[in-house]
């Protein structure tokens, strides 16, 4: 048997019914990987031999939060934060997609939302127009490259970019 070095545990994700998690592990070198574990035996029964087994390592990423994403990414069943699912289809303006954004989330403090990409910026850092704690996933944004911004530039690329880099709420564009 091949023994793998185990880590403590920063932060954990469950299913439903308890057989299966993953493991935010904060590996001595300073960088951090998940690993998912199923849970076998039966507790109910004599059998001595019961509890997690790892199965799966992932890759490496610099921080908690960035392993915390991958697992999001890896296993969406695991997630409890809430999903938002904003369907960009047919928007033709960027009022429109803001429009769709605060009718899907229902955000803090709409009504002083700037629905601009500055105010949603700040709303990920927990200002007004806030969702929450969630994963907001922008579907079929295929419409969406003819927007601009204020300065002209690409709508679609600056939100992309404002994806990448909130690590607080996950943002997904489909």
């Amino acid at each position: 048997m091949i023994e793998v070095a185990r880590y403590p545990g920063v932060r954990a994700f469950g299913d439903v019914a308890g057989s299966r998690r993953v493991i935010v592990e904060a590996r001595a070198d300073g960088m951090f990987q998940f690993v998912e574990e199923c849970f076998y035996g039966d507790p109910a029964g004599d059998d001595d031999h019961i509890g997690w087994q790892a199965v799966c390592w992932s890759g490496l990423y610099a921080t908690a939060a960035e392993a915390a994403h991958g697992v999001i990414a890896e296993y969406p069943s695991l997630s409890k934060l809430p999903r938002f699912l904003i369907n960009c289809r047919d928007v033709g303006t960027v009022n429109e997609f803001w429009q769709r954004y605060v009718d899907v989330t229902r955000p803090r403090e709409a009504d002083s939302f700037g629905r601009n990409l500055d105010a949603f910026w700040d709303a990920l850092a927990g200002g007004p127009g806030c969702p929450g704690k969630c994963e907001l996933v922008f579907r079929n944004s295929e419409g969406l490259p003819s927007l601009t911004t204020n300065a002209g530039a690409s709508f679609l690329q600056a939100l992309r970019e404002i994806a990448t880099a909130s690590n607080k709420v996950r943002v997904v564009i489909e």
